[in-house]
């Protein structure tokens, strides 16, 4: 069934892009689907997106993938993607490939 992404009120959290990660932060619990706009021109970021048992519990921070290692889902220069993150408690963290633009998170339902 088709659902139209509905954005949770008042919700969109921007996270300048750094080539360190962010500090794991929460999600709402009730909402399903993330929407990741990227303002940068240059740089990929990366968004990671953990459940975790308990609001501020745990969470892994995101990681730019090298040779060899796993890394967040990427999010090229200028582009809007929407994620499914499933219900519950969960936390995300956020890195880029540089030092450019900023990563908006949208958090909602539908797809």
């Amino acid at each position: 069934m088709i659902r139209p992404f509905q954005a949770a009120t008042k919700s969109t959290i921007a996270i300048a892009n750094a080539t360190s990660a962010s500090a794991s932060s929460d999600l709402p619990q009730e909402s399903d689907t993330v929407v990741l706009y990227n303002s940068s021109t240059s740089a990929t970021a990366f968004f990671r997106c953990d459940t975790v048992t308990a609001s501020g519990a745990g969470g892994s921070a995101a990681v730019v993938p090298v040779p060899g290692t796993l890394g967040g889902f990427p999010v090229p220069p200028g582009a809007q993607i929407r994620v499914g993150v499933g219900m519950g408690y969960k936390r995300f963290s956020v890195i880029a490939s540089a030092a450019d633009g900023t990563l908006y998170i949208t958090p909602g339902t539908g797809n």
